[in-house]
């Protein structure tokens, strides 16, 4: 899993706690490697909603007759 951390959090080695999608915590997740500072991470809102918009997925959808 990728995730944009702050800075403070991101070193080599440190195990973290994320928060899922539904409010929890889930601990023992480790910082394997960490990248370039990001000055304004990607908004994945945005890039799913572009996908769907691209390939007719967010179309309405027909019923069968």
């Amino acid at each position: 899993m990728v995730s944009y951390l702050p800075e403070k959090f991101a070193q080599k080695g440190r195990v973290l706690a994320l928060k899922t999608e539904d409010g929890d915590w889930a601990s023992g997740w480790r910082v394997e490697q960490v990248g370039p500072a990001v000055e304004d991470p990607p908004d994945w809102r945005a890039a799913i909603r572009q996908h769907r918009k691209a390939t007719g997925d967010s179309l309405p959808k027909r019923a069968l007759p």
